[in-house]
């Protein structure tokens, strides 16, 4: 059986994801790919087969041009496209035999990669390995404030790549510190499949919630089991091949892939970058704990994260000047009280968080009261509560909902029931944006919208709440901006695969198919090829042509043996190839 038709029926098979890939890695150009034939003779091609050759490690290479290649040689011929199983075993397509071993000539199999500088067990490569560690756990605690930040507001993408501006100095403002970059932590996080890139802006996946919820080690193997099925299987293999994820890896790959690497350059290369922040890799070497997650030791790995996580504060300072200093991680649900209640100042192993009248005012719309909200941080604190803290909770308390703000027709209604707080109001300066005027009656008006209005209001320390058409308080809807998703590029490949599959509906038998499509190209390139025509008593004979038409079922072709003009009909050829 030729090998395009062989190919042609295995390509059918294959789910449209798998073509996707294929297309992507070995097709330079699909154009004038119209159907599954089209589409083998692409691949059977000698750009297609050195593409896929390429990615085949330097020992399995050398496999597959020795007169026996490996069973590991064949299965990755098989993955690649450049062999198929067959009842008879794994057969490599005679092209590609052809073209490994061209491309094998100049190639020194003998040869060995550099040797790497192995560094010695010793107390500073341990200190080093735990500082990386530790190192990984702060990327984690970033991440984490990156999520949130990007549950709480969408982050926009340029079209020429980056974050915008305000989304940059957004997140630069919650890093624990200044050498954690955005970007890395954003393909990072989209390796966790915590956020995804959709129509030009950065979306909050629906497991960030339930990542964050984990405890600070559970992220970070959460983290690390998502970088390590993320690597390609060649990225696996180098990097669990040697320990110098430095100067010299370039070397070994250039070595590990004789016949090109540029492919994987730039993947392994951010990669490795990504092993940095999540503590793999430390001074450019690959870490034990490096070694123990690529080799899927994971119970290991859990136990030396464990070892290099700090124990959970049970107490934190609440302090005179309304600041919270948390010496270590808090449980989560110690966090995320804190959170409500205060804003973060700076984030880390030890975290400083600061009180103030709007998360106090949060919590009370959330059905908490002032007691609640003592009790609390009485229970947190590991010292006395301040009196300024337990007098801003009050006051608080005590004029939570005196200021009223409801929605009316298209604008806001503002009111209290002092009328000195209502001319307090219209006086104020900083609240000028509002446009704040004061009808009849004495009751404020504004033509921004109710949460706006009560945004303003509690920023300038005013006690206001939100409330519906019956008077009850509810909580302020959290504003976000409007998402405008750009068009996405669509996919290329897509539309060649529709291709494929439209044409797969045509009807008739693959091998008539096949050599009718062979015919009608040997009568184009007139070229000459040897036939093999079925006769009415069940013998066969070959014959070889020169065609010269094609229509209704009959090929009309020059006999080179006798010169003399055959016509011969389609269905009754059975094989056919080219003549040598």
């Amino acid at each position: 059986m030729s090998s395009s038709l062989a190919l042609s029926k295995h390509l059918r098979e294959l789910s449209d994801e798998r073509l996707q890939v294929v297309l992507a890695e070995r097709i330079v150009s699909a154009t004038g790919i119209r159907d599954f034939f089209d589409l083998a003779d692409a691949l059977l091609a000698p750009i297609a087969i050195d593409a896929a050759v390429a990615r085949m490690p330097r020992p399995l290479l050398a496999s597959l041009t020795s007169a026996h290649p490996s069973a590991e040689a064949k299965a990755f011929a098989v993955e690649q496209l450049l062999a198929l199983e067959t009842p008879q075993g794994i057969e490599i397509f005679p092209e590609v035999l052809a073209r490994v071993t061209h491309q094998g000539v100049d190639i020194d199999f003998a040869a060995i990669p550099l040797v790497e500088a192995i560094l010695a067990s010793s107390p500073e490569r341990s200190l080093r390995e735990r500082v990386a560690l530790e190192r990984g756990l702060g990327t984690s605690i970033a991440l984490e404030e990156l999520a949130r930040a990007v549950s709480e507001d969408p982050l926009r993408e340029l079209a020429r790549g980056g974050l915008s501006a305000a989304d940059a100095t957004r997140l630069a403002e919650r890093m624990p510190s200044g050498d954690m970059v955005p970007k890395e932590l954003l393909s990072l996080a989209a390796r966790a499949s915590l956020v995804e890139r959709r129509g030009g802006w950065w979306l909050a996946a629906d497991t960030i919630s339930a990542w964050i919820a984990e405890e600070a080690a559970g992220r970070w193997l959460a983290l690390t089991h998502a970088w390590v099925d993320s690597l390609s299987p060649a990225e696996r293999w180098v990097l669990a091949e040697r320990s110098d994820w430095g100067t010299s890896l370039t070397g070994f790959v250039e070595w590990a892939y004789p016949i090109s690497s540029t492919w994987l350059e730039a993947s392994i290369a951010e990669s490795i970058r990504l092993a940095e922040l999540l503590g793999l890799s430390a001074d450019g070497h690959r870490t034990a704990l490096g070694a123990l997650v690529l080799a899927g030791e994971w119970e290991q790995a859990e136990s030396l994260a464990l070892e290099a996580v700090p124990p959970y504060a049970d107490l934190v300072y609440v302090q005179h000047d309304l600041t919270i200093v948390a010496p270590g991680p808090l449980r989560p649900s110690a966090e995320s009280a804190l959170r409500q209640l205060c804003i973060v100042e700076s984030r880390g192993v030890a975290s400083t968080y600061r009180l103030t009248a709007a998360g106090i005012t949060a919590a009370l719309e959330a059905g908490g009261t002032a007691t609640s909200i003592l009790t609390l941080l009485t229970e947190l604190s590991a010292v006395e509560l301040p009196q300024p803290v337990t007098y801003l909770i009050g006051d608080v308390a005590d004029r939570f909902g005196s200021i009223r703000v409801r929605a009316h027709e298209a604008e806001s209604i503002i009111n209290c029931d002092d009328p000195m707080v209502l001319r307090t109001l219209a006086a104020d300066q900083s609240l000028t944006a509002l446009t704040l005027l004061r009808d009849a009656e004495g009751v404020l008006h504004s033509r921004r919208d109710p949460a706006s209005v009560v945004g303003a209001l509690v920023d300038a320390r005013y006690p206001a709440v939100l409330i519906n058409a019956s008077g009850a308080i509810v909580s302020v809807p959290k504003r976000t901006r409007s998402i405008d998703m750009r068009a996405e590029h669509t996919n290329p490949h897509i539309a060649v695969i529709d291709r494929l599959r439209g044409a797969r509906e045509e009807t008739g038998n693959d091998a008539a198919q096949w050599i009718a499509r062979q015919l009608d190209l040997a009568v184009r390139d007139r070229s000459i090829i040897i036939v093999t025509v079925g006769l009415p008593d069940g013998s066969s004979r070959d014959f070889t042509i020169e065609p010269r038409g094609l229509s209704n079922g009959r090929l009309r072709a020059l006999d080179r043996a006798t010169e003399v003009e055959r016509t011969l009909p389609v269905g009754s050829i059975t094989a056919l190839r080219q003549a040598e």
